[in-house]
């Protein structure tokens, strides 16, 4: 004689009727496309994120620099002048005053002067770059 101590639950493998396998096969079908989806997904965001993340590096890398030499590169407006007794082109800031390049006049630049008689050798505004 056989008594009943308990009744439990266990997991063992059963075989699938037709329609049950037919659904777990649409089923992963589904999970595939749509893991596949999100991982297009992820790849397109990891994308964005990581322009974004070297942008904002660019960015901080020039800031940086800025906080430790406590200068910056700006656009300046500048005033470029010959000068015919240096024979040369000087750009001057016009913010300061300051010169800010000076180069000799090209054989071209001479002859444009000779063209004007009784010019004076003082210098002359040729013309202005910037804002």
């Amino acid at each position: 004689m056989t008594t009943t101590i308990r009744t439990e639950r266990w997991n063992l493998a059963c075989d699938l009727s037709e329609e049950e396998h037919l659904q777990r096969s649409m089923k992963l079908a589904s999970m595939v496309q749509k893991k596949f989806l999100l991982e297009d997904e992820a790849k397109r965001k990891s994308k964005l994120l990581k322009k974004e993340i070297d942008d904002l590096t660019l960015e901080i890398n020039v800031v940086s620099a800025a906080v430790a030499s406590k200068k910056e590169h700006r656009e300046i407006k500048v005033e470029l002048f010959k000068d015919m007794d240096k024979k040369t082109i000087e750009t001057m800031r016009t913010d300061t005053g300051e010169i800010v390049d000076s180069r000799p006049l090209t054989e071209a630049e001479l002859q444009d002067d000779f063209q004007f008689e009784g010019q004076t050798s003082s210098p002359r505004r040729i013309g202005v770059v910037g804002s």
